[in-house]
């Protein structure tokens, strides 16, 4: 029976639990990760295609998801072929609907997203001729790596306040994200504006001695908080700031009840490695992201 691919315009529970399964059959044939989004897999758009399935019969076999983001031509791509079925075109079906969908919406650039370990996903990304733009590193907090005397002044901690953002604070939010990220307006507003709408998306303002000095962005959901967005005013760099607030926020998510934290970070951003492993954060995986332009 040939394999059958079906778009999904919002996923039910049947289809989350089909996905979840063959993600758990994917982890135990290859002992690595694989970053499928969960919190925005969760919260699809119903009136939006983002989700691609291949059946053998009645069995998933494959799943790839699009992620879009506000202001962006740029559309990421990340899924999953069952260990049996990686030599019969399966992925490659279900890159030819990604592809004809992207180009249906006017994206520029197609950005497959592969665990670095996964030798299936280097390889189809250059077999295709993909082009390499990074690579990102998964990191988890790990409560007892967490660094004792990492030099913060008491006072820095104690005087940082992480006030929940709101419309009125839009236009510094832009100009955190072009200072942070060298994001334009023309990208970040859109952005930005629907994440302050979001549900799912809890943006800070974070306060120091009265001014509005960084943003931070956490995604919570039943697996646990995802920390985004993250940008310390470079003005006000070097000072024990940015750890103050990371410090700050992963405190205020265990007494919420968050045990598993996790953020991402470019593996060649030094710094911010640094300072994300004094705080308590660990490498746990890898991603490598190729460009497919359209």
């Amino acid at each position: 029976m040939p394999i059958q691919i079906e778009q999904r315009f919002g996923l039910t529970e049947q289809d989350l639990t089909m996905i979840r399964q063959l993600e758990q059959q994917c982890l135990k044939a290859d002992l690595f990760p694989l970053k499928l989004n969960w919190d925005m897999l969760e919260s699809r758009d119903s009136g939006v295609g983002d989700d691609f399935l291949a059946f053998d019969g009645e069995s998933l076999v494959g799943f790839v998801g699009l992620y879009a983001f506000p202001g962006s031509e740029t559309i990421e791509v990340s899924g999953m072929v069952h260990p049996d079925c990686r030599q019969n075109g399966v992925f490659r079906l279900l890159a030819e609907r990604v592809k004809a969908e992207a180009l249906s919406r006017g994206a520029e650039e197609l950005l497959y997203i592969c665990p670095s370990a996964s030798i299936g996903a280097i390889g189809y990304a250059k077999s295709r001729k993909l082009q390499y733009t990074h690579t990102e590193h998964l990191m988890r907090y790990d409560s007892t790596a967490a660094a004792i005397g990492t030099g913060d002044s008491p006072s820095s901690e104690e005087s940082i306040a992480l006030i929940p953002a709101s419309k009125s604070d839009l236009a510094r939010l832009i100009d955190l994200m072009q200072d942070g990220f060298g994001m334009s307006e023309l990208l970040s507003r859109p952005y930005l504006e629907s994440t302050l709408e979001s549900t799912t998306d809890h943006t800070y303002m974070a306060h120091y001695k009265g001014e509005p000095i960084g943003t931070i962005r956490l995604m919570k959901d039943t697996h646990g908080a995802g920390i985004f967005g993250f940008v310390v005013d470079s003005a006000h760099r070097g000072r024990g700031l940015g750890r103050a607030i990371l410090k700050q926020t992963v405190s205020t998510l265990i007494a919420e009840g968050y045990t598993n934290l996790w953020l991402e970070v470019n593996a060649v951003n030094d710094q911010a490695l640094r300072l994300y492993e004094s705080c308590g954060f660990r490498p746990v995986s890898s991603f490598e992201y190729y460009s497919q332009r359209l």
